[in-house]
C-alpha cells in the first residue's frame, strides 16, 4: 500500500478547501432567500411608500418596539388602526428590560395622545397592568416624567384602583413618583387619590416614606396641595 506524498495531501486538502468554500456561499444564499425579508435593519432603508404598504404584512414585536423609539409616529398610527389580529401581542412584545412598546412611549412628552389611546384601547387593563424589570408600571412611568393628565386620565380610567395601588421593586406606588417629581403635577396627585381612596396616602415604601413625605423634600408644602385633593384628605 503505497503512501502518499506531500503533493498529494496538499491537493486533497485545497480540494476540501474549496468544497467548503462553494458549500458556505451555497448555504448563505440560501439563508438570504429563505429569511424574512422584513428586519429592524432593512426597514430603516425602505422607501416611504413600500413603509406604508408593507407595515402591516410584516410588522412584529421587535419591528413595532423599535418604531415607537424612533417616534415614526405616522406608521404607528398606521399599524394600529389596522385589522392585524396580533396587534396586542406584538404591542405587549419587550426585550430583556422588560419595557413594552406603550412603556417606551408612555414617558414621552411628545407622544401623540391617540397613539396612547389606541394601544390602551386594543391591549386593555391586562396591557396596563404590566410592568418592567424594575417593577414600573406605565402609570409609575408617566407619573415621574410628568406627562399629560389626559395620558394619565386614560390610563386610570382602564387600569382603575389596581392600577394605582401597584408597587414597583422599591416599594413606590405611582403616588409616590409623581410626589418625588420636582415638577409634579398637582392634578395628577389628585386624580390619583381621589379614584384610590386614602389608603394610598398610608402606603410606605421600602424606605418606609409615603408619598406625601417626598412633597417636603422637593420644597413643595402640603398646603399647596388643600384645594387640590378631595376633602377627606386634610380633614
Amino acid at each position: 500500500m503505497s503512501v502518499p506524498n506531500g503533493t498529494d495531501s496538499k491537493n486533497g486538502q485545497t480540494i476540501l478547501l474549496n468544497i467548503s468554500t462553494v458549500y458556505l456561499w451555497v448555504l448563505i444564499v440560501k439563508l438570504q432567500r429563505t429569511s424574512p425579508p422584513y428586519t429592524d435593519e432593512t426597514y430603516n432603508v425602505l422607501p416611504n411608500d413600500s413603509r406604508q404598504s408593507n407595515i402591516h404584512r410584516k410588522m412584529n414585536g421587535s419591528i413595532l418596539l423599535s418604531l415607537c423609539c424612533q417616534k415614526r409616529w405616522n406608521e404607528v398610527r398606521t399599524y394600529l388602526q389596522s385589522d392585524d389580529i396580533d396587534k396586542i401581542q406584538y404591542i405587549s412584545f419587550h426585550k430583556g428590560s422588560g419595557w413594552n412598546s406603550l412603556h417606551k412611549i408612555c414617558g414621552k412628552s411628545d407622544t401623540p395622545l391617540d397613539i396612547l389611546k389606541l394601544m390602551v384601547k386594543i391591549g386593555g387593563k391586562d396591557l396596563i397592568l404590566q410592568s418592567n424589570l424594575f417593577g414600573n408600571t406605565v402609570l409609575h412611568i408617566s407619573c415621574w416624567h410628568d406627562v399629560s393628565i389626559d395620558a394619565i386620565q386614560c390610563f386610570v380610567d382602564t387600569g382603575g384602583k389596581d392600577l394605582i395601588m401597584l408597587c414597583n421593586r422599591h416599594g413606590n406606588t405611582a403616588l409616590h413618583e409623581a410626589c418625588r417629581n420636582s415638577i409634579g403635577n398637582d392634578s395628577v396627585i389628585k386624580l390619583l387619590i381621589d379614584k384610590a381612596g386614602p389608603e394610598l396616602l398610608e402606603i410606605k415604601n421600602n424606605e418606609g416614606k409615603t408619598a406625601f413625605s417626598y412633597l417636603n423634600q422637593n420644597k413643595r408644602s402640603k398646603l399647596s396641595l388643600v384645594d387640590s385633593i378631595p376633602q377627606w384628605c386634610h380633614s
